[in-house]
């Protein structure tokens, strides 16, 4: 293997470390935040400190993988094939289960709706929306 693909291996495999990281602070947090609501229901869970706190784990994959974007720049390290036609074309007809997906994917955005509307979130949605606009229009 030679050095530009050990390096766009590097550069990818910090991206999806920074990927999942990210993913694992906005669990944590929001899983924090879910149990002081239930402690105080009227406590603002979401501060930018926590916010700030839930990041600063993040930020040493952040840097790794900003360093690497920034040397790759100024190396001229690039993917050659990136933007190439593959040699195999295949036929792309209608998806065999276009229609089973499409009937999936709509039952599970019911049921997390529904879910929503059931824990109360529907109610918070609209009384942060109706802040917003007050603030926007200047109502408030």
């Amino acid at each position: 293997m030679n050095k530009k693909k050990l390096f766009l291996i590097a550069v990818s495999a910090a991206a999806i470390a920074l990927a999942v990281m990210l993913a694992a602070g906005a669990v944590v947090l929001f899983l924090n935040g879910s149990a002081r609501k239930a402690e105080n229901p009227m406590e603002q869970i979401y501060t930018r400190e926590q916010a700030a706190g839930a990041l600063a784990a993040v930020a040493p994959f952040f840097v790794l993988f900003a360093g690497l974007s920034a040397a790759g720049v100024i190396l001229g390290i690039k993917d050659e094939n990136r933007g190439k036609q593959k040699t195999t074309v295949r036929r792309m007809d209608k998806p065999k289960h276009k229609g089973l997906i499409q009937a999936a994917m709509a039952v599970a955005a019911a049921a997390l709706i529904v879910a929503g509307i059931i824990n109360g979130s529907a109610l918070d949605v609209l009384i942060k929306a109706i802040t917003i606009c007050s603030e926007c229009i200047g109502l408030g």
